[in-house]
């Protein structure tokens, strides 16, 4: 009868079937899903509520019934050079400090955004490569921006959006 709370997690295709890695609760094995419809994307990051049913499941941490799973836009990490500047944009959008965090190799963001008329807008988390340039030497960070882009096309009504980007893209 426990519910969880949204639980962000990653889907990890196995075979013709699916696990998630869940940020809190560990590998997660869904059993009793009433979602025929859902098409798992290996690596892709779901906001999920399920119901906890055994521990310590065949493997697993956890055997659970998924009750809903929420796609989350999934990114790599890319490079910002001085070519490519304009692509990734630069416009405002709001973060709260505590709607930024990093869970299972991502980081995770909930932003407030003004919506669009019709040209979805893009959210980069981009790898500063102008400073190390610059500077002409490594100063051992890895520098990193949240950049946003509208295009130019936005209207009064503002909503959340969310978005995961994989750290491990960054080469390292």
């Amino acid at each position: 009868g426990d519910f969880s709370y949204p639980n962000w997690s990653t889907v990890r295709v196995k075979g013709n079937t699916f696990y998630l890695e869940s940020d809190t609760w560990g590998t997660l094995w869904p059993i009793n899903t009433n979602m025929g419809w859902y098409q798992p994307v290996d690596g892709q990051r779901i906001i999920t509520i399920f119901n906890p049913i055994y521990d310590n499941y065949e493997g697993y941490d956890h055997a659970v019934k998924v009750e809903h799973n929420y796609n989350v836009l999934t990114k790599q990490v890319e490079d910002l050079t001085a070519e490519n500047e304009s692509e990734f944009g630069n416009d405002p959008v709001w973060v709260n400090k505590d709607m930024m965090w990093i869970g299972g190799g991502y980081l995770n963001v909930i932003f407030r955004q003004n919506l669009p008329v019709k040209e979805k807008h893009l959210v980069s988390l981009v790898r500063d490569m102008r400073a190390t340039a610059a500077e002409g030497e490594d100063d051992e960070y890895i520098h990193l921006e949240f950049r946003y882009k509208t295009y130019d096309d936005v209207t009064a009504r503002q909503a959340n959006g969310a978005v995961s980007f994989n750290l491990n893209s960054l080469d390292l």
